[in-house]
């Protein structure tokens, strides 16, 4: 663009006569005009997902989880509660949160502690603590989460949102018309679909082996999962935490997921059983588990939640 002003600016003078005031004003406007072209675009520098995380905690603290979460869901968002079942879509979550008798006398606050991004800055994923106080005069408790952001019409937004320490899933209501109690499994396609089939791997290699092993083998290197006893970092600690419990057997398959534009990050909703091996008790349960893609192509998880279900 700088050549085409250096070709055109000297033919603008090859006349017989001077030019008019309004001439010199056009050549001056188109100078300015190309100069502005040839200009490199400033880059947008990227959005601060932490401070978004921590403003969408103020909002949950100040007006509630309901109202907080009403303009801050995409469409499309999959929330996971405790002692509901897996629900999906901005109204069927406003419906359910709606039902929840006690939600809004409870005072919730949170804090990011760690965040994964996709390498196109479309998808974004944060984890962190935080706490849940019903009564001032009484001790908060200890609460985790995991929050995946999708850019959406350039507003980021919660796609995917998992809440550990809300509240006793006994007490969880739950309204007619929610949806099925249990998901379809998915098959791996689609966008997602490394993440989807490496989840299907996972779940299989927990029946062939061990819980404790298949949390160690596909963890990233700076995978960590948290509990009120604090944050768990890497394979090995992870696993340990894992296996630290009774001996049980563990089965899950994905029945959502969510991934970046290009697939590089994302997550998978499922739906889990976790069957004592004495035969003493069985445990349903969803979870979410996020996803990045790693540099040798493989998928690993970067962090995992879950929380209770109904019985199907």
């Amino acid at each position: 663009r700088m050549a085409e002003l250096h070709v055109l600016l000297p033919t603008l003078y090859l006349r017989n006569s001077p030019p008019s005031g309004n001439e010199v004003i056009g050549m001056i406007r188109l100078t300015l005009a190309l100069l502005l072209a040839a200009a490199p675009l400033a880059a947008q520098p990227p959005v601060d997902i932490m401070k978004r995380d921590q403003a969408l905690s103020r909002a949950v603290q100040h007006n509630g989880l309901t109202r907080a979460l009403a303009t801050a869901l995409t469409d499309d968002a999959v929330v996971l509660y405790a002692g509901a079942p897996v629900v999906r879509g901005r109204s069927q979550v406003m419906t359910l949160l709606r039902a929840q008798p006690l939600l809004d006398s409870l005072t919730i606050s949170w804090a990011p502690a760690d965040s994964w991004r996709s390498a196109k800055d479309d998808f974004a994923i944060t984890s962190g603590v935080g706490t849940v106080t019903q009564n001032p005069q009484q001790p908060s408790r200890a609460m985790t989460y995991i929050a995946a952001w999708r850019a959406d019409g350039g507003t980021w937004r919660v796609a995917g949102l998992v809440l550990v320490g809300i509240g006793a899933a006994a007490r969880t209501a739950i309204p007619e018309g929610l949806g099925p109690r249990q998901l379809p499994a998915i098959a791996a396609a689609g966008v997602a679909s490394g993440m989807i089939q490496a989840d299907i791997d996972f779940s299989a290699l927990a029946g062939r082996s061990s819980a404790a092993e298949a949390f160690r083998l596909f963890a990233a290197p700076d995978a960590v999962t948290r509990s009120p006893a604090g944050p768990r970092r890497g394979p090995d600690q992870i696993a340990a935490a894992v296996g630290a419990g009774d001996p049980a057997d563990w089965s899950w398959f994905p029945v959502i997921a969510f991934a970046s534009a290009a697939g590089d990050l994302g997550f998978t909703v499922g739906q889990s059983t976790i069957k004592a091996r004495d035969g003493t008790s069985t445990s349903n349960g969803k979870y979410l588990t996020a996803w990045q893609r790693q540099a040798d192509g493989t998928f690993r998880y970067v962090t995992d939640a879950g929380n209770g279900r109904p019985a199907p």
